[in-house]
């Protein structure tokens, strides 16, 4: 949403202060100010505009919560951005990224699953490739299957990124990929910059007893990930934590 869109009030101004905030706690302050505004502002603000800038501060104040260690107040925030008819499909897949750092799997999955079914066309093959992710944590293997072929299928698919990911299903599930050995050649040439494909390169290499490469991968994704956004380092935590501990378990342990 462009400034030129809405018609500017205390809540718009409030948005903006929240999203330029560094410090979570001033971020859910200007967020919550937002919201109180946002209430005196309905009988003259556009319904549409109200709801938009209702549901990007629910998202500001979810994410503040969640950065300042609150996890059960930044859900209860993302279920309010989940009600608000705009972007629902990116409040159901932030819900379900809290439910997945709280140990909550199975909610996860329900969550991302409304993700799923709200998405645009533009953004149903990542949606599907997190589905997939969680479905496998969980060894829904089956399930996980199924919404990789789904996400492959989708509108922008990234091919390359859905058949690492189902390689690592393969081996998760079933020990063995006989196309990992060719599927990492093609990561190898394809030149990606820091990034996912840095880990799910490293994760295939050690599975293929590549140690020192995978291990070489590893780094470099964690090197990447080296001054995230804090929301980005939370919501890649159990990414970065396997990372780590692969890495000490190898007889590397990253700087």
């Amino acid at each position: 949403m462009e400034r030129g869109d809405v018609e500017e009030g205390p809540s718009w101004d409030c948005l903006r202060k929240a999203q330029l905030c560094v410090e979570p706690s001033a971020r859910l302050r200007y967020a919550l100010e937002g919201l109180r505004a946002s209430e005196r502002e309905g009988d003259w603000k556009k319904e549409e505009e109200a709801e938009s800038i209702r549901a990007l501060l629910f998202r500001q104040a979810s994410q503040a919560s969640l950065l300042l260690g609150r996890e059960e107040e930044a859900l209860a925030f993302a279920l309010s951005f989940c009600g608000q008819g705009t972007l629902t499909d990116v409040a159901h897949a932030e819900r379900a990224t809290i439910l997945r750092l709280l140990a909550r799997p199975e909610e996860a999955i329900e969550a991302q699953q409304q993700a799923v079914l709200h998405a645009p066309s533009s953004r149903a093959s990542f949606h599907l490739w997190c589905l997939a992710q969680l479905q496998q944590s969980c060894a829904l293997w089956k399930d996980a299957h199924a919404s990789l072929d789904r996400a492959k299928q989708a509108e922008g698919a990234d091919l390359l990124l859905l058949s690492a990911q189902r390689c690592l299903l393969r081996f998760r599930h079933e020990g063995h990929d006989p196309r990992a050995p060719e599927l990492l050649g093609r990561l190898r040439d394809a030149g990606r910059p820091l990034g996912y494909a840095e880990y799910l390169y490293g994760l295939i290499a050690c599975h293929l007893g590549k140690d020192a490469e995978g291990q070489r991968a590893l780094r470099r994704f964690l090197e990447g990930q080296q001054g995230a956004e804090p929301m980005k380092a939370l919501v890649l935590r159990d990414e970065l934590m396997h990372s780590r501990e692969l890495l000490r378990l190898l007889g590397s342990a990253p700087e």
